[in-house]
């Protein structure tokens, strides 16, 4: 490498890095056993091969951007100046344009010449502010602000309900830079395909700006040479279902947002009898159906759009554009699309200038008037209008939603959503009297009625009166109408295709017809309904006695019968009920209410550790009383909270009855449209080690396959989406079966090549979690031909890579020489060197290519490996655990490892790390001592014990129970144990039963937890126990021993200890305020926006006013806090 001439002026200690073009001088520190790394620590300097500074910088001992970063353009003068705080962007930032040629990048445009704004995090840019040369503040395109605002006087006149006859046009000149207005006479064919003329579409087409979210008004429409209803069945143009959907609304697209967010306007008021927009509505490309109406006028919508576009182009000020917002309020709705300015118009207050963000506002002299409209209260809510609270502009999309999901084309077609959108409420049984008006209202007013009848009348195979509305259709005014007269005569003249979207229609409506949906028989199917209600009654009354005969016969009996009748909900309801009268068992039958009602879902979180802890506690402690109704849940709408209830249990080697195995095995055979139940069923099948699953499972990705063979592409890709889940469970399952199949022999073809074909399928379709669970499987069924999928999966993402070199250590010694050479030269390399878990894996798998083969080369000692894994990275609580487990691994495969290096893990809050430890200590033959979790049912026997009823409802305020005082001390107490682990549920408990004595113990508790908190690592989150802790702490702050804490966990320098403490605030003592401004003014987030609307809210209080006069704190920037 030739080293540039030394520029004058650059320190002879600078050093030349080539691959930068730069010179550059600093302290670096060692990182790295292996290979060798050096972090930049304190100032370093950089230096352009020419010599002119580049820049200056600061970095903490980790080698993170710490501290003020500045960076100079090519002649000198400073480019940018910013701080920053241990690798992220962290304060005031300035940037610079230059006149001089640069290499600086300038973040703003050309006529700018300095850009500032505030930063919290990487990407966030707040209180921005742009200035001339001169010093002038102007817009982020280089307006000086005292002329910027072109559009205030036009804003302030404007009138949003006759906008488009007397504003649309030369706001559209203004900000589109169009001075020649179409005048274009039913631009979107209205008459043709409607048979109506509106003059106020016309002109929104005609006069509409472009711009505000990227809208743009809709100038033409969809041309059909031939019947119109063939095209929108067979080629739709839009979204999925989109065309017909809006069709039966008699809606017509007048403009989008970007490509598939299109804004339609109704064209016929159902009360009126000349045809007018009454409803601008979005349709949703996700749902596929209807989404918010927007406004009730075609001349307010315009006016948004236009307002949205000058605000978004910098021309009206936010004070402007406060008014101007405050006309639209209570009469729209106003989500993502064509909101610009809106919220900035909330939070701005007239007299706070200096607090407005995006320099957006002139310095005006404001008025009387102005200040007293600036003081009223604008709230989000006032733009988020409920505008058609009984349906009367979606409701005909309602009313026809299952014809559109009928005419789905054939492989899309979905019966149960066909089932689900029928609503009887608004298809009510054609009466004469309703026929009549229907038959008439289509023909005169409501040409959306017309299609809505005809299509009805066709699929209910009404054929008389579907004859009658086709004579009276045939000349209708809309062609939309008339085409589908024709249509449908061709239709029930013989035609069956519609294109390649419908092979048979009367095939389709024959199934349809099974639905038994028939409007006309309501009153029959209600009748029918009551006796089989009664019938059921009977039967349900007769079982209700027979298991209490079985309950008397012991319990053995009568679960065993549960078992036998485990698909019949109503009769497992009878057999636990009795069940539930024999004693004993009282903590297992807690166990399933806690997780059947949901009480792991406390505030809004979701505790579901404390879900699957109950199931390990089951599992360890016996459930088989429980295991036929946990089954049960099943065949219930919510059976995935219940049932997963069993993997937990199942995670105990034997605790799984052996009766669930033919359970599970007949669910395989069930047809299932997302596979939930199929791989719960997996799953149980695999911890079971039910070595008859082996042939289900191959048939059950045989019909994965079986699905898939007629489809391509992106109907392929839709199709796998519900099966990703049970295809990985499957895979992994026939792995860990392969240890225990009698028939391995006779089977393991049938395996390899099923498992083999899923892997090849899960690469090209980049299904890493299936080819990943492949793979694995493969290796465990003996395959060894699986060199060039591995090779593949080394180039691919972090666990494809673990999974690859997993594969690798485990075929060593089964792989020919020669193949394995080849291996070893051509793809063996380590594929992520900074990755721990990848790096530790690659010297796990070389260990045994050598132990394999030693003339491959020796490898890195085993004890230098570990030592460099543990000091890289990865990201994400997932895969830190994912290392964690192969670090435990690693440590119980090789003897001459420190076994107390993982000693740690041991106390894991997670249960798979925990495990791994421990099978460390065993594989290594060394003692250790077992951690007791505290799960939930430990919580309850506790109360059990002191005489409280385990069913305990939650206390506010303060409990005077002297039992319950007493109860509370014992749960904390648990806490304190060496050998304890897990303080979720003792610490949730705390938190739901608040009592003065259990103070001294919880912070005690708590001073333990601080002491021995573990690493957070990038991407992670704070263990849930500490959390609920935290939030104990809240709940009991104001006693002197939990006081005394606060403070403590504030300044802890893991910012989510004191977080954890800021979601309690009503308990929170006054005596608090300054420090929770301090927090406020140093973190972003939610965790500022918790404290400033508590601040706000008690701003007017001695102890809050003080503490903001001492913080320089206004109630102004409260409140921009907590937007």
């Amino acid at each position: 490498m030739k080293i540039p001439t030394r520029p004058a002026g650059v320190p002879d200690e600078a050093v030349w890095v080539e691959k930068d073009k730069e010179w550059q001088l600093g302290d670096s520190e060692k990182r790295g056993v292996i290979k060798k790394v050096h972090v930049p620590v304190g100032e370093w300097r950089y230096w352009r091969e020419d010599g002119t500074l580049v820049c200056v910088a600061s970095f903490d001992s980790e080698g993170r951007q710490h501290g003020t970063l500045e960076r100079y353009h090519n002649d000198g003068t400073l480019a940018s100046r910013g701080q920053w705080k241990h690798g992220s962007r962290h304060g005031h930032f300035v940037y610079f344009n230059s006149d001089n040629e640069t290499e600086e990048n300038f973040p703003a445009s050309h006529p700018v010449w300095r850009y500032e704004f505030d930063s919290t995090a990487n990407w966030s840019e707040e209180n921005r502010h742009w200035f001339l040369k001169d010093g002038t503040e102007c817009t982020s395109d280089g307006r000086p602000l005292d002329g910027a605002f072109d559009l205030d006087e036009f804003f302030e006149k404007a009138d949003p309900s006759t906008f488009i006859e007397n504003h649309a046009a030369e706001i559209r000149s203004r900000l589109n830079d169009q001075e020649d207005i179409s005048t274009e006479e039913d631009p979107l064919a209205l008459r043709e395909l409607w048979g109506v003329h509106n003059k106020e579409i016309d002109n929104f087409v005609n006069r509409a700006v472009e711009g505000g979210s990227g809208f743009k008004p809709c100038t033409s429409s969809r041309v059909f040479e031939k019947n119109m209803w063939h095209k929108l069945i067979a080629h739709p143009w839009d979204n999925c279902s989109e065309e017909i959907g809006v069709a039966f609304m008699g809606a017509v697209k007048i403009g989008y947002f970007g490509d598939s967010d299109h804004v339609y306007a109704t064209l016929f008021q159902h009360q009126k009898e000349e045809p007018k927009p009454n409803g601008i509505f979005l349709w949703s490309h996700d749902t596929h159906y209807v989404d918010e109406v927007l406004s009730l006028s075609i001349n307010e919508f315009a006016y948004r759009v236009a307002l949205a576009a000058a605000y978004e182009q910098e021309r009206i000020s936010v004070k402007t554009a406060k008014k101007a917002w405050k006309k639209l309020a209570g009469k729209c709705y106003v989500g993502w699309c064509a909101s610009d300015g809106l919220d900035d118009a909330i939070n701005f207050d007239g007299d706070a200038v200096d607090e407005q963000t995006d320099a957006s506002i002139a310095d005006d002299d404001d008025n009387d008037d102005d200040a007293s409209e600036n003081s009223e209260e604008m709230v989000r809510s006032d733009f988020e209008c409920q505008l058609d609270p009984k349906h009367a502009i979606t409701g005909p999309f309602w009313r026809a939603q299952w014809i559109v999901e009928l005419l789905n084309e054939d492989s899309r077609r979905n019966w149960n959503d066909i089932k689900e959108t029928f609503r009887p409420g608004w298809n009510k049984p054609l009466t004469d009297e309703i026929y009549s008006s229907l038959k008439e209202s289509g023909n005169t007013r409501l040409t959306s009625t017309a299609l809505y009848l005809l299509w009805r009348l066709f699929w209910f195979k009404q054929n008389d009166k579907l004859k009658e509305c086709c004579d009276l259709y045939r000349n209708h005014k809309a062609r939309i109408v008339r085409d589908l007269v024709e249509f449908l005569e061709e239709l029930e003249g013989g035609r069956k295709e519609i294109g390649s979207a419908i092979k048979d229609i009367h095939a389709v409506r024959e199934e349809f017809l099974k639905l038994d949906l028939l409007p006309e028989r309501a009153e029959e199917r209600e009748q029918e309904e009551e006796e089989t209600t009664a019938a059921e009654t009977e039967r349900l009354e007769a079982l209700s006695e027979e298991a209490g005969a079985l309950a008397k016969q012991g319990l053995d009996v009568l679960i065993d019968n549960a078992w036998k009748n485990v698909t019949d909900s109503g009769a497992m309801e009878k057999y636990e009920a009795a069940a539930r009268t024999l004693p004993g068992n009282e903590l297992q039958w807690r166990c399933l209410d806690f997780v059947r009602n949901y009480e792991f879902r406390r505030d809004e979180i979701d505790a579901e550790e404390e879900a699957n802890g109950v199931g390990i506690w089951l599992g360890q402690n016996g459930s088989k009383v429980l295991q036929p109704f946990i089954w049960g849940a099943i065949h219930s709408e919510s059976f995935l909270r219940t049932a997963n209830l069993l993997p937990a249990i199942g995670r105990t080697p034997g605790a799984l009855d052996k009766r669930l195995e033919q359970c599970c095995l007949q669910q395989l055979k069930i047809s299932e449209e997302y596979h939930f139940k199929h791989a719960l069923a997996i799953k149980l099948l695999e911890q079971m080690k039910a070595q008859s699953a082996v042939i289900p499972l191959c048939k059950i990705i045989d019909e994965y396959f079986e699905e898939l063979k007629d489809k391509q592409d992106f109907d392929a890709r839709l199709a796998t989406i519900p099966w990703v889940d049970c295809l990985t469970t499957a895979a992994e399952a026939l792995g860990k079966l392969a240890e225990v199949d009698t028939k391995k022999s006779e089977n393991e073809g049938i395996v390899r090549k099923t498992l083999h074909k899923l892997l090849v399928h899960s690469l090209k379709n980049y299904e890493e979690k299936t080819a990943v669970a492949s793979l694995n499987s493969l290796v465990m069924w003996g395959e060894t031909n699986l060199l060039p999928q591995i090779s593949s999966m080394l180039g691919n993402d972090t666990p494809s890579q673990i999974a690859a070199l997993y594969a690798v250590e485990a075929l060593a010694p089964k792989l020919k020489s020669s193949d394995r050479r080849s291996f070893v030269t051509m793809y063996f390399r380590n594929p992520a060197d900074d990755n721990n878990s990848v790096t530790l894996m690659y010297y796990r798998a070389a260990h045994a290519l050598y132990a394999a083969d030693p003339k491959l080369g020796k490898p890195e000692p085993i004890e230098k490996a570990l030592a460099e894994a543990r000091q890289l990275y990865t990201y994400g609580g997932d895969l830190w655990n994912q290392f964690r487990i192969i670090d435990c691994e690693t440590v119980g495969k090789f003897p001459q490892l420190d076994i107390n290096s993982i000693k740690h893990h041991l106390k894991s809050s997670n249960i798979d790390v925990r495990e791994a430890a421990e099978a460390a200590f065993v594989n290594r033959g060394i003692p250790f001592e077992k951690c007791t979790s505290i799960e939930w049912p430990i919580v309850w026997k506790t109360l059990a014990d002191k005489g409280v009823d385990i069913y305990q409802k939650p206390s506010e305020p303060f409990a005077s129970n002297q039992a319950l005082d007493d109860v509370s001390i014992k749960v904390a107490s648990l806490m304190l144990s060496d050998s304890a682990i897990n303080f979720g549920p003792p610490a949730a408990w705390l938190w739901q039963h608040r009592t003065e004595n259990v103070a001294d113990v919880l912070a005690q508790v708590v001073e333990k937890k601080l002491k021995t908190l573990p690493a957070i690592e990038s991407g992670e989150y704070l263990p849930s126990e500490y959390t609920w802790l935290m939030r104990a702490l809240a709940k009991h702050a104001s006693l002197p021993p939990c006081t005394a804490l606060i403070s403590k966990c504030f300044s802890h320098p893991n910012q989510d200890i004191g977080g954890g403490l800021l979601n309690d605030f009503d308990y929170m003592p006054m005596m608090f305020a300054s420090e929770l401004l301090k927090l406020a003014e140093e973190r972003d987030g939610w965790q500022r926006y918790k404290i400033a609307k508590w601040m706000h809210e008690y701003k007017d209080t001695p102890e809050i006013a003080e503490a903001m006069k001492k913080a320089g704190v206004t109630a102004k920037k409260l409140k921009s806090w907590s937007n």
